[in-house]
């Protein structure tokens, strides 16, 4: 550090002369360190993530509507790409936020498919394969995906997933609307998938009540 013989203080930095008196310093000079600590540049955060999500999509969506108008007709998949922009962007939202619950992540996941086989079935003209095959396999599959994960790959508690299974035995009924409407005619795989998840539900009730009642009150704190 540098000092000042006559002033009798000592210098930081790397001065050529005393700034109080300007006279001769002696000593060595030392590297000028910053008068304030540097500041790490903040990583993105969650809610940075969604923003910037949310304007791709909302870009693509202004794109695709200003081809939609000027040349109509000609690019039927620009309808496809409007209507799976959004679905896209709620898709990955869910995913980012529920990265953490397997169960969750893959149950909204698979909702979401069924929806969008709806939508494009009836797009298409061609109504009746999802909901006569996809909606059916979907709800089967689902369930037996979550008894997996939270069985054997989670090693969770049935108090813990139990609420998702319902939940899915539940929902699996809708599959009666899409019969009584007529978009169904093909009635048999919506109708094994409902009869083996009523069995299913049943024998919860009766075999794990306590359980099914708890799992109710930790979720509906009823």
């Amino acid at each position: 550090m540098q000092y000042c013989e006559k002033c009798k203080i000592h210098v930081r930095g790397e001065k050529s002369c005393c700034p109080l008196c300007g006279g001769e310093l002696t000593g060595s000079a030392e590297p000028e360190t910053a008068g304030y600590p540097k500041l790490k540049t903040p990583k993105m955060t969650k809610m940075g993530i969604v923003r910037v999500s949310l304007f791709c999509f909302l870009a693509l969506e202004a794109v695709m509507g200003m081809l939609q108008f000027m040349i109509p007709g000609v690019l039927p998949w620009v309808t496809f790409v409007m209507i799976g922009a959004p679905i896209a962007w709620c898709d990955l939202v869910l995913a980012f936020y529920h990265r953490n619950n397997v169960i969750l992540l893959i149950t909204v996941q698979t909702y979401i498919a069924m929806i969008v086989g709806i939508v494009i079935d009836r797009l298409l003209g061609h109504p009746g394969w999802a909901v006569e095959w996809m909606v059916p396999s979907c709800f089967i599959g689902l369930v037996l995906v979550t008894i997996w994960i939270g069985k054997w790959l989670k090693k969770m508690l049935l108090v813990e997933y139990i609420i998702y299974l319902a939940v899915d035995m539940a929902l699996s009924m809708t599959q009666i609307i899409f019969i009584r409407i007529g978009w169904n005619k093909f009635i048999w795989p919506a109708a094994i998938s409902m009869t083996a998840l009523a069995i299913m539900a049943i024998g919860a009730l009766i075999f794990y009540q306590r359980i099914v009642r708890s799992a109710a009150t930790r979720v509906f704190h009823i």
